[in-house]
């Protein structure tokens, strides 16, 4: 996402800029929240949530399930790979 904020984020399709201002944070706080600069903990995740309309429960369910479909793929390959 570049610095100014304009493009489209993960972010339920607000801006970097937009979801700062919601939050009452600055940009800068967001952008190193997306290159991973910086974790998020529990409260502050269900902040963002609230503020996007966004259930936190249904969000941590997918989050789970993307975890443990990362995980059956990262097992399948290794265990492709000692088979051969």
């Amino acid at each position: 996402t570049p610095p100014n904020g304009r493009s489209r984020t993960g972010w339920g399709g607000v801006t970097q800029a937009q979801l700062a201002e919601l939050l009452k944070v600055n940009q800068a706080f967001i952008s190193k929240i997306e290159t991973c600069e910086r974790r998020l903990d529990i409260i502050e995740l269900h902040h963002i949530c609230q503020v996007l309309g966004i259930s936190f429960v249904d969000f941590i369910q997918e989050v789970d399930r993307d975890i443990l479909c990362k995980n059956e793929e990262e097992s399948y390959i290794t265990i492709k790979e000692l088979k051969k």
